[in-house]
């Protein structure tokens, strides 16, 4: 039989035989709930910030429980400072049911700035733009470009990625290396700042 629910249950089995009297035994069963995990939606870190607190978030029935983390932690808590795959199995020691859950933290808030780009109309690499820059996490952003000689060519406060096109009013520049300076605030109210070369290829 199976229990479509936890609690205790009383069984009987009735043995039945033509020359002997009926039996009847009764006994009881004990049918445990399997522990609920809950860690919540899937997050981000972002550089520099706070650190992400992961727990079971799912109510418990009373009872002892063991918690193992996927990181061989044993606590009900972990404080989580490195993107990656994190789980939890939490283990009622009366019964031995057990369930895991997983979760996923990702690196957010962070400038990945390309060391060169192509302009030449193809749709693929046609801007000069950091990656990983469109999302909700940023509340500034600008960006200049100076050629070799220091003076301002492109600047923007745009976070669309398009970035530079490699030109200026229109017209298009020459193959090099151009001056770049980003500046972006995020969410967690940390600022980078970014100054390096670009190489412009035709």
């Amino acid at each position: 039989h199976a229990y479509a629910s936890s609690g205790t249950f009383v069984v009987r089995l009735t043995a039945l035989n033509r020359a002997c009297p009926d039996i009847t035994v009764a006994d009881t069963v004990r049918v445990y709930e399997i522990p609920h995990v809950d860690l919540g939606a899937d997050s981000g870190l972002c550089w520099r910030g706070q650190p992400i607190l992961l727990e079971n978030r799912a109510r418990l029935t009373e009872g002892d429980y063991h918690y193992r983390w996927s990181t061989r932690d044993t606590t009900s808590r972990l404080l989580v400072r490195h993107p990656g795959t994190y789980s939890m199995t939490v283990t009622h020691k009366p019964s031995g049911c057990a369930n895991t859950e997983s979760v996923e933290i990702t690196k957010e808030c962070y400038v990945d700035i390309p060391n060169a780009f192509t302009p030449n109309g193809d749709g693929n690499n046609d801007y000069f733009f950091p990656r990983q820059l469109l999302s909700g996490q940023v509340n500034h952003f600008k960006m200049q470009i100076l050629n070799r000689w220091g003076q301002l060519i492109f600047e923007t406060t745009s976070t669309d990625g398009r970035g530079w096109d490699g030109t200026v009013n229109g017209v298009p520049q020459p193959s090099g290396a151009y001056i770049y300076r980003i500046t972006v605030t995020f969410d967690n109210a940390v600022t980078e700042q970014h100054e390096g070369n670009v190489t412009l290829l035709r």
